[in-house]
């Protein structure tokens, strides 16, 4: 997950949304 919130603080915020979706799948267990 550090790698999603690195992106997501980062200048990722284009595909914050995207970010979110894979912080989801990554929790479920994907």
């Amino acid at each position: 997950m550090s790698l999603a919130a690195s992106a997501g603080r980062g200048p990722g915020t284009m595909w914050s949304p995207t970010h979110v979706q894979v912080t989801v799948l990554q929790a479920r267990g994907l």
